[in-house]
């Protein structure tokens, strides 16, 4: 009798963890497609507007190193880095922290203070990706990992197929400060899901 208690017990914890789990991806997901949207819109926005400004292509080029220097100076560091705390506290902290350079983009017009910007942003959004991928080890049980990764490439898939579309369409017809505004939007819409 007593073996039957914890045993139903025990089954009865297991299915609540795997609801819990199941949950916490599903939030993660929506937050991470709704955040990666917007950063592909700003992404295409700032380089058709830094091309605009400037009509050098090299300019738009850079622009593109700006984006990626980040990862490359900060990976080497985030793998010895441990985060303690709540994930989802940290998550919402950092959602709304890219919200910051999105704000002063709206202000400034110098390409140079583009550049800096946008570098700070994709530091504080790549710190964010390493997070949710930590967090997807934390609320997933290895048989279930390669199936989650799938539908987390899945998504990011198609961030990167339609959000430059979507972006260049409202870019055209809207202008750049617009995708500023829908991109602080969408951080703070990701921030309040992960909480």
């Amino acid at each position: 009798m007593i073996t039957y208690d914890r045993n139903k017990r025990k089954a009865a914890m297991e299915h609540t963890h795997t609801t819990q789990s199941i949950h916490n991806f599903i939030l993660l997901l929506l937050a991470d497609f709704i955040s990666s949207f917007g950063s592909g819109m700003s992404n295409v926005a700032l380089t058709l507007f830094i091309y605009g400004n400037t009509k050098n292509l090299m300019s738009s080029a850079l622009f593109a190193v700006v984006t990626l220097l980040p990862e490359l100076l900060l990976a080497p560091f985030l793998g010895k880095m441990k985060f303690h705390g709540s994930f989802r506290f940290i998550f919402a902290l950092g959602e709304f922290l890219c919200v910051i350079p999105m704000c002063i983009l709206l202000f400034i017009d110098n390409i140079l203070l583009v550049y800096l910007v946008f570098f700070l942003y994709s530091a504080i959004f790549f710190i964010l990706e390493c997070l949710r991928a930590e967090y997807l080890k934390r609320i997933t049980k290895d048989e279930d990992m390669q199936k989650r990764q799938s539908a987390s490439r899945t998504v990011n898939i198609l961030v990167t197929v339609v959000s430059p579309l979507v972006g260049a369409a409202i870019l055209t017809s809207f202008g750049v400060k617009s995708i500023y505004i829908l991109d602080i939007v969408s951080y703070i819409l990701a921030a309040l899901i992960i909480l």
